[in-house]
């Protein structure tokens, strides 16, 4: 159990990281001179910290439910559904954004939402929920 401990620290630190990235200068997030263009991300950030406050949420929750042993299975759920719906924000962004914009992090966001996932059936497989 300490090879899934591990990885769900890891996992609690990405999401955490990412908080601390937007947190940042925005240089750290945005990329810049794409015009008067706006990907979803943009949209969504400048009506409120949405991407801040869902990342320290799914990080601290897979953080504290590893260390407790209880409740990982529905935390790796929930940070699956916000590293899921970060990524396919990018994706569908990038999309309407001329010329498209580059698709590498919302395609290592969906693979973390399949990470979570599946750590998440790793749990439930050793009896743990």
């Amino acid at each position: 159990m300490r090879g899934l401990k591990f990885v769900s620290y890891a996992m609690a630190g990405s999401a955490l990281t990412l908080t601390v990235l937007y947190l940042g200068p925005s240089a750290l997030v945005r990329r810049e001179g794409i015009g008067p263009q706006t990907t979803l991300v943009q949209v969504i950030d400048d009506i409120a910290p949405v991407f801040p406050l869902l990342f320290t949420i799914a990080g601290m929750l897979v953080l504290v439910s590893t260390l407790r042993t209880r409740g990982v299975v529905i935390a790796h759920a929930v940070a699956a559904g916000v590293w899921m719906f970060y990524g396919l924000l990018i994706l569908l962004g990038a999309i309407f954004l001329e010329p498209p914009a580059p698709v590498l992090t919302g395609t290592i966001s969906i693979w973390a939402a399949v990470m979570h996932w599946g750590m998440s059936r790793a749990w439930a497989e050793q009896g743990v929920r």
